[in-house]
C-alpha cells in the first residue's frame, strides 16, 4: 500500500518530504516510510549503470574498423574493416559471417582482390 501511494504521489509531482508527512499523519511507521522512499534511488542507479555498460559494450564490440590485422582478433583488416574468411565460394551477403565482421570474400570481391 505504501509503495503504491509513494509511486502515485511522485507521478503527481509531490516531493518525498510531502509524501512522508502524509504517511506519518496516516499512522505509518517512519522507518518503513524511509525504506520505501530510498528504494527509487537504487533502482535509478542500477538502471543508469546498466545503460552505460551496454553502451560501452556496443561501442567496443560493434565497431569493426581497423588499422592492422591485430585489431581484428581472428579476422583480417581489409580496406579499414575487420573481415573473416568463412570459406564460401560465393559470398553475397555479410549476414553469413560472424557477428561484428563483414565477409572477407564479399570485401575481397568489392575491392577487386
Amino acid at each position: 500500500m505504501i509503495k503504491k501511494f509513494i509511486s502515485e504521489s511522485r507521478k503527481k509531482g509531490y516531493q518525498d518530504e510531502e509524501i512522508k508527512k502524509s504517511l506519518l499523519s496516516a499512522g505509518f511507521n517512519s522507518e518503513l516510510i524511509e525504506d520505501e522512499l530510498k528504494k527509487k534511488s537504487y533502482l535509478w542507479i542500477v538502471l543508469i549503470v546498466i545503460i552505460i555498460t551496454l553502451g560501452i559494450i556496443a561501442i567496443v564490440y560493434l565497431d569493426n574498423s581497423c588499422d592492422t590485422d591485430n585489431d581484428c582478433g581472428s579476422g583480417v583488416c581489409l580496406n579499414g574493416k575487420c573481415a573473416v574468411n568463412v570459406g564460401m565460394v560465393n559470398c553475397q551477403y555479410d549476414i553469413n559471417c560472424e557477428e561484428g565482421y563483414d565477409c572477407y570474400k564479399c570485401l575481397s570481391a568489392s575491392a577487386g582482390i
